[in-house]
């Protein structure tokens, strides 16, 4: 029988959109024919998912960074602009090339666009995320003076069939039918030992706080101060500058993968994001991270972790100061076991299965 043929379109705002739709994709593989078009280069998703076809294209912007914490948001309504000014066009050529594939689905984390398309070539589509762009947007400070554009992201998501919103999801009210699944995480094997092999002696055997700002400018956290809490092992793959370094930090390279680091952590110090946290509370592991007062996502984010009581929100000043010593004791003894919902790519493969029956 001729498998079903998905699209699934995926933002290249930072990894976290590509590691969670990447756990997806690898559950849809077994019974799906998976077309992936995103600028995350291809080789990510072939470490996860078994086959699929690929194709590279602009159909997101994101949002920019000015460093791990803030959204320059005059760049960001800039790239917005110039992206939407654009949208007719690429619509048209996502309409053509989902038409020429015979597609069946479109789903979406979250560029809107490819949900206009969808709805041109009349087909459903999903949008595969715990926000929108336009629940991003529309809640900047600057949202007022580009409601042109806040707008027109709006009538895009509207176009969406349904909503799959995993855990920590903002609400909207923009997409009729929502429908809550589980967490989505990557899974990650406990390497402790091989960290071990790997620490200063007097520190291989201490709990083990694993640090994750992204790839954006981190040198205005106080990464010196880290010294001052000697009774831990800190771990990072973040870029650490040279003269910033500690005795009890150990700066580690790519072949570290993150699940498999955090799955061996005591705490997971973090920005915030959804995969990092997700990827923590899958494997048991609760969280220390920075309040955000710029970002929607942070609103569902602070909800979930003081709700469930998985997690410490620091203020942001003494987080860039890793003035961290207590928020660290009360965070080790939080347990996430048993209270948070689990296997979010499962219960949307189900949900798959269904709308095409």
């Amino acid at each position: 029988m001729t498998r079903k043929r998905i699209a699934y379109y995926i933002s290249s705002h930072g990894f976290g959109h590509a590691a969670r739709s990447a756990i997806v994709l690898g559950e849809l593989a077994r019974d799906y024919e998976l077309f992936i078009t995103s600028e995350i280069p291809e080789a990510y998703y072939r470490t996860v998912v078994p086959e699929f076809h690929f194709r590279s294209a602009p159909v997101d912007t994101g949002c920019v960074q000015a460093d791990f914490v803030t959204v320059d948001q005059s760049k960001s309504f800039k790239n917005l602009a110039d992206l939407l000014s654009r949208a007719e066009e690429i619509s048209r050529r996502e309409t053509i090339w989902l038409r020429d594939n015979a597609i069946d689905l479109v789903i979406s984390d979250a560029p809107s666009i490819p949900l206009k398309a969808a709805a041109e070539a009349r087909l459903p589509s999903i949008v595969m995320s715990n926000f929108t762009w336009h629940d991003i947007y529309s809640g900047f400070e600057d949202a007022a003076r580009h409601s042109g554009l806040v707008s027109t992201l709006r009538e895009h998501y509207a176009c969406a069939t349904l909503q799959v919103a995993p855990q920590m999801h903002v609400d909207n009210t923009v997409i009729p039918r929502r429908e809550e699944v589980g967490l989505l995480s990557l899974p990650g094997e406990n390497i402790r030992d091989r960290i071990a092999r790997h620490a200063p002696r007097e520190y291989a055997r201490r709990p083990c706080i694993l640090i994750y700002l992204g790839q954006y400018d981190s040198t205005s956290l106080h990464w010196a101060g880290l010294a001052e809490m000697e009774e831990y092992l800190f771990l990072t793959r973040d870029p650490v500058p040279s003269w910033a370094g500690s005795p009890n930090l150990m700066v580690l390279d790519e072949t570290f993968r993150f699940p498999d680091l955090i799955a061996s952590s005591d705490l997971v110090v973090t920005k915030g994001g959804y995969s990092t946290l997700a990827t923590a509370f899958v494997h048991g592991v609760p969280v220390l991270t920075c309040e955000r007062t710029d970002f929607k996502e942070f609103e569902a984010v602070r909800a979930y972790l003081l709700g469930n009581e998985i997690g410490i929100i620091l203020d942001v000043r003494p987080f860039y100061g890793a003035k961290w010593a207590d928020s660290i004791k009360k965070a080790l003894n939080l347990t996430v076991k048993d209270k948070v919902r689990l296997n979010g790519e499962r219960e949307i493969h189900d949900l798959i299965d269904r709308l095409f029956q």
